[in-house]
């Protein structure tokens, strides 16, 4: 048991900089496509709409196929696929000229990697039946200190040293992250059977949708999915628009996210808690009514400070939402289906990414930055509502 813990430690050490890696690029790749040309020329809002959107349409459909094959030849390959596969593409976006060649390669980026679902499904195939929670947030706080600390040095790296070398050093935190997990996780695979990958997976889908609690589950995620990301492509333009000096546009934003992924750390670990006591639908009821109301009242911020203050009040509701929805899959996801449940799980996440940034992009066109604030409020209210009607 102690190997198995030793495991998870490294599982969570090696998710916390693959975290860190991605979220690296999320303060300036709305501003590093301002500096690349365009074919289309179609505006930068809709480009950095669609750069973030790709990815997470592609992933959305290869999510299942991934988690299907991990079911039945290991978690641990699906892990180290997606770490490395990141590495790859982010590394080639360093060298792109056009934002139509780096949304491709954001394409490519959603068909190799999917490293939150892979993790998940590995820790809990690892993990014993009482420890499963645990794992998992375990992993969650292994993300949140990455995406905390993330922002933050994308922004400060980019200033510094310009947008191409910051690729460079994600696909390095990528790459090391992969081959941590190869060299020092192991796993037992549990063959499933004679039955084929295709035909598992269909028999799998199908009671997954019948299983009332898991489909529940997942319209959850995907709310919460669209909710908490909608704000990642224009975040950057927006601070643009309420400081003095924009040369340090990437610095604020790393700071304005990464307060926001330290509350969603602290949120997870106080309150998760209180989920496992008084049960996790009550706590995602709570945070997403929590969540709106600190939305609402970033429409006026006009200062940096007041939109760091009320990011980290969302944050903290989020940093709840998250594992308690993971909590709520686990529990009811049956032995051997880890890989599927958590690849669907990514799928749907994935489809709630990718209509976030056009729906972002679409408000921003069509009235302005400050009406996002409003509609995630919007989302989250909808995620209130929803779970107390379950």
């Amino acid at each position: 048991m102690q190997n198995r813990n030793n495991e998870l430690y490294i599982l969570a050490v090696a998710q916390c900089f693959t975290s860190m890696g991605f979220s690296i690029i999320f303060p300036f790749l709305p501003l590093y496509i301002g500096e690349l040309n365009t074919i289309t020329n179609l505006n930068k809002a809709t480009l950095s709409g669609l750069v973030f959107s790709a990815q997470a349409v592609s992933m959305m459909m290869i999510s299942p196929f991934w988690g299907a094959i991990a079911d039945r030849y290991g978690k641990k390959p699906m892990v180290i696929r997606a770490m490395t596969g990141g590495a790859i593409t982010i590394f080639m976006m360093g060298f792109v000229h056009t934002a139509e060649v780096l949304i491709a390669l954001r394409i490519l980026q959603g068909l190799l990697s999917g490293v939150v679902s892979a993790t998940s499904a590995l820790a809990v195939s690892i993990s014993s039946e009482e420890n499963k929670g645990y794992s998992l947030g375990l992993l969650q706080t292994g993300i949140g200190m990455g995406v905390s600390l993330g922002p933050l040095l994308g922004g400060v790296l980019a200033d510094t040293f310009g947008f191409r070398s910051t690729f460079v050093i994600t696909s390095v935190l990528l790459f090391l992250s992969g081959m941590t997990v190869l060299f020092f996780v192991k796993e037992e695979v549990v063959t499933p059977g004679k039955m084929s990958v295709h035909n598992r997976f269909i028999k799998q889908w199908k009671a997954i949708i019948l299983n009332r609690k898991l489909s529940a589950a997942f319209g959850l995620r995907f709310i919460n999915s669209i909710a908490s990301t909608i704000l990642l492509p224009v975040i950057p333009l927006f601070i643009e628009t309420i400081i003095q000096k924009k040369e340090k546009t990437g610095t604020m934003t790393g700071l304005v996210l990464g307060s926001t992924s330290v509350a969603s750390i602290i949120g997870s670990l106080i309150l998760t808690r209180i989920g496992d006591k008084k049960g996790h639908h009550h706590l995602v009821l709570t945070g997403s009514i929590l969540a709106a109301f600190f939305f609402i009242p970033q429409y006026f911020a006009h200062s940096l400070w007041v939109l760091v203050a009320l990011n980290i009040g969302t944050g903290f509701c989020i940093g709840a939402l998250t594992p308690s929805l993971s909590a709520l899959l686990a529990t009811n996801s049956p032995k051997g289906t880890e890989g599927s449940i958590y690849g669907l799980d990514n799928s749907v996440v994935s489809a709630g990414r990718a209509i976030a940034p056009l729906l972002a992009a679409l408000v921003a066109v069509q009235l302005d930055y400050r009406a996002i604030f409003i509609v995630a409020a919007v989302m989250f209210i909808l995620m209130a509502i929803a779970t107390g009607n379950i």
